[in-house]
């Protein structure tokens, strides 16, 4: 396979457990908040950091420091995952009266168990001997019946097992499992406030401090900054202060968590939003949004709706913000890029769903505003269903028309390549999601005359803002 000369990924996190309300993300997918207090302590100390670079590498079954780790991650059962956390659980994550509670509160719900019969958590804390034999098998059976509770919780267990890791070890594994990329561009995201108003280990300043300081420690790493309306133009001014002294390149927005660019019921939540419109556009800074009908809901199988590029389409269409530089992460999902392809009905998309229009009126927005992107992360079933040579036939025939000079601005401008890794993990993709790609932007022929702009070219354009002019990547 013939690699490209240059690649950059505009699309990847390398965040940790410690920068997720965990709790709160367990509360809002059904978990008793007595429950969710006590597997975020587990989880959380069994977090390293960058400042504890091999912390944690005593597990009984899963090496998380073993290069194999990735390959063989999607082969552990539930039963082998939580008997991994149940044996890396000490006794001091035991002391947390968190841990304490749910413990009790498991045991009360789950009248059937047998290893331990008791009524306060001072019994339970005086039995040292019992715990030291059956604690592993305790903390197992807990974090099994809460996974299993919720839906998909076998895939949410195994990104969070990976996300146990410390930052600076889940940058060496991004950079492994991609050594033909020359470029990451991570996304942030603070989730504070939004998950049953919850919060994560770290406070935003560690998190922005953490994430600028990996910088400078990575040439390879460029950042995006969280917004979060929640903060305030406060909030909002710190970011942007960090995006000026260049420690930021843009900005990372999200509407699954709760908000929309325009049009939400807060009003001055829309003032706020506003205030960072201007900030852009003033300084050329760009925004990448999520955009599919789900993601990372703050309400599962709502909130992801705020998504919707109408909304933006809304914004670009006031003349201040026609130059706004957006680009649209997911390139509005799958189901739009994916589906069948009949050119003999006329149409580049198939007939608009709940699930696929998002697609067509990205690609609208992308042909229609000069500073308007997308990119191609976690397109989930790229290999499913004849998924990616559906969307190999239809991007030719887009860049066909590109040539014809039909568009106002070429789709092959606006068209990037990203991954959304570590996010892949949920499904198993993080392996060998770009080669396709690759194989698709050189074994077609009019695909392959733009290879350069969707692996790098565009990118480049895409992350240039006021500060950063002299030297871009």
């Amino acid at each position: 396979m013939s690699y490209p000369e240059k690649i950059i990924d505009i699309h990847t996190h390398i965040f940790n457990l410690k920068y997720l309300p965990i709790k709160g993300v367990m509360i809002s997918r059904g978990i008793n908040p007595t429950l969710a207090a006590g597997i975020e302590k587990i989880l959380i100390a069994l977090t390293g950091d960058y400042l504890n670079y091999n912390r944690h590498n005593n597990s009984k079954f899963i090496n998380l420091q073993d290069p194999n780790f990735e390959k063989d991650l999607f082969k552990f059962s539930l039963d082998d995952l939580v008997r991994d956390i149940g044996f890396k659980t000490s006794l001091g994550t035991f002391e947390s009266i968190e841990v304490q509670k749910a413990l009790l509160h498991f045991a009360r719900e789950k009248k059937a168990i047998d290893f331990f019969e008791t009524e306060s958590i001072d019994d339970l804390r005086e039995d040292h001997e019992f715990l030291k034999d059956r604690l592993p098998y305790i903390i197992s059976s807990f974090v099994r019946h809460v996974f299993e509770t919720i839906e998909d919780g076998l895939n949410y267990l195994r990104w969070f097992l990976f996300m146990t890791l410390s930052e600076e070890k889940i940058i060496e594994r991004m950079k492994n499992s991609y050594p033909s990329v020359q470029t990451f561009v991570f996304h942030m995201i603070d989730a504070d406030w939004f998950f049953e108003r919850n919060f994560s280990t770290y406070n935003i300043d560690q998190m922005l401090n953490n994430m600028s300081y990996l910088q400078e420690l990575n040439s390879e790493l460029i950042g995006f900054a969280p917004y979060n309306p929640m903060r305030g133009t406060r909030g909002l001014r710190k970011v942007f202060e960090l995006i000026k002294m260049k420690k930021f390149r843009g900005i990372k927005f999200y509407p699954p968590l709760g908000y929309k660019p325009v049009n939400n019921s807060n009003f001055e939540l829309n003032d706020l939003n506003y205030k960072l419109f201007d900030l852009c556009v003033e300084h050329d800074v760009p925004i990448f949004t999520h955009c599919t009908p789900t993601g990372f809901e703050a309400i599962p199988h709502k909130s992801g709706l705020n998504s919707d590029p109408e909304c933006w389409e809304k914004l670009l269409n006031q003349p201040k913000y026609a130059r706004l530089k957006v680009c649209f992460g997911h390139a509005g999902g799958e189901d739009g890029w994916f589906a069948k392809y009949a050119p003999e009905d006329g149409n580049l998309f198939p007939p608009k769903t709940e699930k696929n229009f998002y697609a067509e009126l990205v690609y609208k927005l992308c042909v229609n505003y000069e500073n308007v992107f997308c990119e191609v992360g976690f397109l989930e079933h790229q290999q499913h269903n004849n998924g990616i040579v559906n969307m190999q036939h239809r991007l030719e025939k887009i860049f066909r028309i590109d040539e014809s000079g039909y568009n106002k601005f070429e789709f092959r401008n606006k068209i990037l390549y990203g991954s959304d890794w570590h996010i892949l993990f949920n499904h198993g993709l993080e392996l060998n999601y770009i080669n396709p790609y690759i194989k698709l932007f050189t074994e077609s022929e009019i695909l392959s005359k733009y290879s350069d702009r969707f692996f790098y070219k565009n990118a480049e354009i895409f992350l240039s803002n006021q500060f950063i002019q002299d030297s871009p990547i």
